[in-house]
Parts: C-alpha cells; sequence; structure tokens
C-alpha cells in the first residue's frame, strides 16, 4: 500500500502547486463580478465557460467538483479513503434523488454527479427507514446520520487521526445544530433529536454553551454566539485540518493526498463565496479563508 501512497502523495503534490494563494483570491475579489469570471478561467476554472452568457455559481462549482472526483477516484490508494472524501457529494445526491420522488420540479441543478449515486449499504438502510411519506426534516437527518456512520466506518480502516477527524466533523455539525435549535427556542428534547451520536464529545455537553467553553471548540462557540458563521466555519475548518496535520508530510501515509483535497475544497468554498459576495454587493473580506498552511 505504501507505493500506492507515494504515488498518489506526487500526483495531489503536484497539482497543489496551481492552489490559490491569498494574492489570488485578492485579485478576484477585487474585480467586478464578470472580470473575476474571466480571471478563474484563466486560473483553468470552468472549463470552456462563455462569458456572455449568464449562469448560475453553483454550476461554476459543481463542475469543479466533478473534475476533483474524478481526480479522486483516478489517484486515490484507497477505495475507503475516496469513498470517505466524496460521501458528502455522494450523500447529498442520495438525498436529492429520493425527495425527488415526492416532488415534480426537475432536480439536475441540484446534483453533484449527474444523478449517479454509489451504491452504498448505507444509503439502502436510510431509504427503507424513512418509509412512504417521510418529512423533509426526517430525509435530511437520516441521511446526514448515515453519512456519519458511513464516514466512521470507512476511516477505521485507515487510521485513528482519520477516525477522529469524522468524529469532529460530527461535533462541529451537532454544535451549529444546538446553536440553530436554541435561536429558534427548542427544548432540550427537541435539540437533543437533532443531533447526531458518534462524535468525540457527549451531546449533553453540545447542548450546553457553557460546557463547551472548556473544549477546543471554545473561540469557534464565542464566535458563533456573535453570529458570524462565516468565521465560525473557518476556525471550526482549522480544528479538522489540524487534526491530520501530522500526516501531512507523511508520504508513507494518506496524508499528503488528504491535505491537497481538503485544500482544494476550501478553494471552492472560498471562490463560491467571493463571487455571490461580488454580485450581490456584499461586504466581505478575503482574511475570512484561510489556508490550510496557516497557522
Amino acid at each position: 500500500m505504501s507505493s500506492k501512497n507515494i504515488y498518489a502523495n506526487t500526483v495531489a503534490e503536484y497539482q497543489a502547486r496551481s492552489l490559490f494563494g491569498s494574492e489570488k483570491l485578492r485579485r478576484i475579489a477585487d474585480a467586478d463580478f464578470s472580470d473575476a469570471v474571466r480571471i478563474l478561467i484563466g486560473y483553468g476554472y470552468f472549463g470552456d465557460y462563455d462569458t456572455s452568457v449568464e449562469q448560475d455559481i453553483d454550476n461554476f462549482i459543481v463542475f469543479q467538483i466533478r473534475k476533483l472526483a474524478e481526480f479522486i477516484e483516478e489517484n486515490s490508494a484507497s477505495d475507503a479513503l475516496s469513498k470517505i472524501l466524496l460521501n458528502g457529494f455522494i450523500y447529498s445526491d442520495a438525498k436529492v434523488l429520493f425527495k425527488s420522488r415526492f416532488t415534480n420540479g426537475n432536480i439536475s441543478s441540484a446534483l453533484y454527479f449527474d444523478g449517479v449515486t454509489h451504491n452504498s449499504t448505507y444509503i439502502q438502510e436510510v431509504i427503507s427507514e424513512l418509509g412512504d411519506k417521510p418529512s423533509g426534516k426526517a430525509i435530511d437527518y437520516v441521511f446526514t446520520k448515515a453519512m456519519f456512520s458511513d464516514n466512521l466506518s470507512l476511516a477505521i480502516e485507515i487510521g485513528k487521526s482519520l477516525v477522529l477527524y469524522c468524529k469532529r466533523q460530527i461535533d462541529i455539525t451537532n454544535i451549529l445544530s444546538a446553536y440553530r435549535a436554541n435561536k429558534l427556542g427548542y427544548s432540550y428534547d427537541e435539540t437533543m433529536s437533532e443531533l447526531f451520536y458518534g462524535g468525540e464529545i457527549d451531546l449533553e455537553t453540545v447542548v450546553s454553551a457553557d460546557e463547551l467553553k472548556n473544549t477546543k471548540y471554545e473561540e469557534a462557540m464565542l464566535t458563533l454566539e456573535l453570529g458570524d458563521i462565516q468565521k465560525f466555519r473557518g476556525l471550526t475548518e482549522k480544528i479538522l485540518t489540524d487534526t491530520l496535520k501530522n500526516d501531512f508530510a507523511d508520504y508513507m501515509s494518506y496524508g499528503p493526498f488528504i491535505k491537497y483535497i481538503l485544500a482544494q475544497l476550501e478553494e471552492f468554498r472560498a471562490v463560491r463565496y467571493i463571487l455571490i459576495c461580488i454580485k450581490n454587493n456584499i461586504h466581505f473580506s478575503v482574511d475570512d479563508f484561510r489556508s490550510i498552511d496557516d497557522d
């Protein structure tokens, strides 16, 4: 397996050279929308996009995600790792496809992979569990729960640090859900029903904002209480990447490959956010986005 890792990591390291630094992001941020798109095309985004035709920003990013998915499937040294890296998109598509059973709308724009999802045992179990007439809220919850269970099961095949990474993803989702539930005036039991088991922190601690202030999530939680969700996402993303940081330079492990994929996904999020803000004249700061190599 180490030779496969070395190859995958070498290819990923080469690809990482094209990642945007802060200066490229600032150049995009300082442009108007059409010029920002032209700059991005110059950097290799959006393929043969015709700048004279109005298109949805999310379509731009989906194009990039599909290219990245192809890269992962072609170069990853492990099927388990490929699935973990792509499960967020796979389960999103599966959820959209399931919801389409109850609607008549066109769902193609909501899919990452043209409606093709992997045949996961977890997805099949979700479909059986939901029954005939589930609510939209129940669908969202059960598909997300299945994705977390799938990721944890796969991570066990790879290593302890990736298991911890997946557990902390659950923690962060729970913290955000508990915060929103509190804002909506949910009872304790209602809030607990929104959360997911399997994280590093027990659910009772997640529900209590005061107890969270004694954890690694203290700064992120305080930011969330100020209503700055973008900064919360940046701080919690750093917690996640720090979980794997010791593996990032180990070419015998999966670390460098994961590092590149996480950095590329972070770049996509930054580009999407910047384009939305430019298009809608929303004030923002490029400093809200951090490189995976930042301290």
